[in-house]
């Protein structure tokens, strides 16, 4: 009976570390903005564009990784029914990402009618908002 009762525990452990490295293969990050429009931004913060690019791994990749852009794909627009509801925060002064790249983003994912809102925090830069999101979560 112990020996039996050690082995299910053994295997209820196995599956749960399954279930987590499961889980973790599912979670992929996203850059929510379009990065179409922010080489510009980053150049002119002296992220040139060359740098840029380099890391991005060429412009090609920027449609893979801009949401905002694959949103508005012909192709893609069914997937906007299964989106969960989405809240994008963002500070009026941030200078590392402008405010209107989360803006665009949820026109974009409202247009093709997923639920989605923007939070904008005025005068708050782009690490100041670490502090307040609690406060919506």
């Amino acid at each position: 009976m112990e020996v039996e009762e050690k082995e299910n525990e053994e295997e209820e452990e196995e599956e749960e570390k399954r279930g987590r490295r499961r889980k973790k293969k599912r979670e992929k990050p996203i850059i929510s903005y379009n990065l179409f429009n922010l080489v510009d931004h980053f150049h002119n913060r002296h992220l040139y564009r060359s740098i840029f690019l380099s890391i991005m791994e060429g412009e090609e990749s920027f449609e893979q990784f801009s949401p905002e852009v694959r949103i508005k794909d012909p192709r893609n627009r069914e997937a906007a029914s299964f989106l969960p509801p989405i809240k994008l925060f963002h500070g009026t002064s941030d200078y590392s990402i402008p405010s209107d790249a989360s803006i665009n983003l949820v026109e974009a994912l409202k247009g093709v009618g997923a639920e989605a809102k923007v939070i904008l925090y005025e005068r708050k830069s782009h690490t100041d908002l670490f502090l307040q999101v609690s406060d919506y979560c």
